[in-house]
């Protein structure tokens, strides 16, 4: 890093999605295929175009979520492909914050797969209404419709509750605070605080087939380490060992943010400094790059 890039109080966020590749696209491209087809070959089965408004509803349902799943599949395929090539990062009074990316947005994705199993569930059910009526009251149409009703709800339900997750996701997309005593993230409502001195290993990492990356540690504290946003950590009598994860898909580079708190964890001494000095922005930001994109000459 040159003089210039150490003077540096904030920095600008470089991201990448990688192309999706024939593959994604053969995917997403099926499902309209499939129900296009599905509705041609009803069609001629079926008098769709002279049936009751709940048979074209229902038609209609089935088709839209079929469209629906190529959206949804484009948009699955972009997340995973996902990546930081160099933070943004903000100086603060005490060390920085890494802002982390708004536009990351895996919680669409669960709402829509959920509001388009809704939409595949109304499908039948308004064209078993309709054949409901034809064949008269069997007791196997009704279990059906029951059955149908029910998935459709709960799926309801579900998207219904992603989206008040990704709502307060949107608030609090995962910033990292990162001070000289240690490390400070909030996704949502879940709060994660902890000091370099308080972390003991590595547990290991898990991914979301959504392309979440979380880094997983252990701590040993006498205070709560994960609570809600709303309330206070517990204290403790006795220092316990805890699990806790840090989210850093949509922040940095995952390898790169991973070694730094490693390397904070073995040396707090060394992350104390760094994220003292005054140029700690320039320095970071070449740390927490993209390994490829770091300056040899640092």
């Amino acid at each position: 890093m040159n003089d210039s890039s150490m003077s540096m109080r904030e920095t600008v966020r470089v991201s990448k999605y990688d192309p999706r590749g024939a593959a994604g696209w053969l995917l997403a491209l099926m499902w309209p295929v499939i129900g296009l087809g599905f509705l041609l070959a009803m069609w001629s089965v079926d008098d769709i175009a002279h049936g009751s408004v709940g048979l074209i509803f229902g038609y209609g349902a089935l088709v839209l979520a079929s469209f629906g799943m190529c959206l949804y599949t484009l948009h699955s395929f972009r997340l995973m492909g996902y990546s930081v090539l160099v933070p943004e990062i903000v100086e603060e009074h005490q060390g920085v914050r890494l802002v982390a990316d708004r536009s990351f947005d895996p919680l669409l994705s669960f709402i829509m797969f959920w509001l388009l199993c809704a939409s595949a569930a109304f499908g039948p059910l308004l064209i078993m209404i309709r054949a409901e009526g034809e064949a008269g009251d069997l007791p196997i149409t009704h279990v059906a419709l029951a059955l149908l009703l029910a998935v459709a709800l709960v799926c309801i339900i579900r998207g219904t509750h992603y989206a008040w997750m990704r709502h307060r996701r949107r608030r609090f997309p995962g910033d990292i605070e990162l001070t000289p005593h240690g490390i400070r993230q909030r996704v949502a409502d879940r709060v994660v605080e902890v000091s370099w001195e308080e972390i003991n290993t590595w547990v290991g990492g898990r991914r979301s087939n959504m392309g979440e990356f979380t880094d997983l540690w252990g701590a040993i504290s006498t205070k709560q380490i994960c609570r809600f946003r709303n309330r206070e950590p517990k204290l403790y009598s006795r220092e316990r060992p805890q699990n806790f994860g840090i989210l850093m898909t949509p922040v940095a580079d995952i390898d790169a943010m991973h070694a730094f708190i490693r390397t904070a964890w073995i040396d707090p001494a060394w992350a104390r400094a760094l994220l003292s000095s005054p140029g700690r922005v320039g320095l970071l930001a070449n740390i927490l790059s993209a390994p490829h994109l770091q300056d040899p000459s640092s």
